[in-house]
């Protein structure tokens, strides 16, 4: 649970709670107060300099007046308006095409820098998250995945897919470097959803006594086939992963 975020409102009665609805509402509230915040700002300014809210007042008052003279203006020097779009456009896309070149060159220089000093990357976003508890802990990550789940979770599968290998290994290093959490996760997992924690341990001990029972009988234990990419496969290993979890394994 990310601090700062308030979770009673999220919680049914005698249910667990949905962190992902609070995390919801903790954006909906700050983006809020953000909008609040550059309202008076905005007021601040104009009360500030008297000429620019009379400029602004000025275009909303005579919006078509001024809508009519730039028609007039352009019907009379179409080939002037025309040259000068044209250099405009010029101008733009060299600026484009550098600004795009420049931020290819920034990857290449940080993934070069992250490919040299993987630890110390590490130990950066650690002590970042340290320092800036109110803003890790899932409230951005959520509200991302919210807005662009079916892309996340796509290209997800698409990683994993194409580099199943690298996957593993990446999830063996973060179980690793956070035990204590992962530990503490499944204890409040298996606190707030007992019925699921009991069709876990029911499923595995099932599944032992197939492998015992195959065993005994010289058959070859139980393969499931896996459909890459899949919705399907991927609820399969997300089911399986929790009964594991579960059971402390």
């Amino acid at each position: 649970m990310s601090a700062g975020v308030d979770d009673s409102s999220a919680r049914p009665v005698g249910g667990p709670t949905d962190p992902h609805a609070a995390w919801l509402r903790a954006g909906q509230a700050r983006q809020q107060a953000k909008r609040a915040e550059q309202e008076q700002s905005a007021a601040a300014s104009a009360a500030a300099d008297p000429k620019r809210d009379y400029a602004k007042r000025y275009r909303e008052e005579h919006r078509e007046e001024i809508r009519a003279y730039r028609a007039k203006y352009h019907a009379e020097n179409r080939d002037e308006v025309n040259r000068k779009n044209r250099e405009y456009m010029r101008e733009r896309s060299r600026k484009m095409r550098a600004q795009k070149e420049r931020r290819e060159k920034d990857r290449e220089r940080v993934r070069r820098w992250t490919e040299a000093n993987r630890e110390r990357k590490r130990e950066t976003i650690r002590r970042w998250h340290a320092e800036h508890p109110e803003k890790t802990g899932g409230v951005l990550a959520a509200l991302l995945r919210g807005a662009n789940r079916d892309a996340v979770l796509a290209r997800a599968r698409q990683r994993r897919d194409q580099s199943p290998e690298k996957v593993k290994a990446s999830s063996r290093d973060w179980q690793q470097r956070n035990r204590e959490h992962l530990t503490e996760w499944q204890r409040q997992y298996r606190a707030e959803n007992p019925d699921v924690y009991e069709r876990a341990l029911q499923s595995n001990r099932e599944s032992k006594r197939l492998a015992r029972r195959l065993k005994s009988l010289g058959l070859p234990a139980k393969r499931v086939r896996r459909s890459p990419g899949s919705r399907a496969a991927s609820g399969m290993r997300r089911s399986r992963g929790s009964s594991s979890s579960g059971t402390g394994r």
